[in-house]
């Protein structure tokens, strides 16, 4: 039986392929496992409130461990909306709230999301992820406020957000 050229190329490129796949198969499991060890460290975020406009003007992270700084917060937050947005229930006997803010931006295109909340060797970090339009992107003429406000799950005040 003779196999023809298109056949064998057909074949080797198969073979190159699924040796090029199967690493990188191999390292996902294993940064799965690594997602799966770091998860555990992991705390629960609830978002509260976010967007692109918030009576915040400079940018900032502020962490809440009271009930009155909470209201203050929000009322700050919603200024010169209607109607007033409910403020939520937070249980600071066992939840703090973080918030960030990226203050006054001339156009859209800009956001900031607390992604993940991590406790490490006593030490509670929570990361939060701005984004920027790059030059030449089609953005909105308008001024913005990028904000992000959660509840986590513990009563510390002695947080640090650091930005990425």
């Amino acid at each position: 039986m003779r196999l023809n050229n298109n056949y064998l190329m057909l074949l080797w490129v198969a073979a190159i392929g699924y040796i090029m796949v199967l690493p990188a198969c191999q390292l996902r499991k294993a940064a799965t496992l690594h997602e799966y060890v770091n998860d555990m460290d992991q705390l629960e975020i609830t978002s509260l409130a976010g967007g692109s406009f918030c009576g915040i003007e400079h940018a900032g992270d502020i962490i809440i461990t009271s009930g009155e700084d909470w209201a203050n917060l929000w009322e700050k937050v919603h200024r010169g909306t209607y109607p007033k947005k409910q403020l939520p229930e937070v249980d600071f006997s066992r939840e703090t709230v973080l918030a960030v803010f990226m203050g006054t931006r001339s156009t859209g295109g800009y956001s900031i999301e607390i992604t993940r909340v991590h406790k490490n060797n006593g030490v509670i970090k929570a990361v939060a992820e701005t984004s920027s339009p790059a030059p030449g992107d089609l953005v909105t003429t308008v001024i913005t406020q990028p904000f992000h406000i959660v509840k986590i799950n513990t009563a510390k005040n002695d947080i640090e957000i650091v930005r990425e």
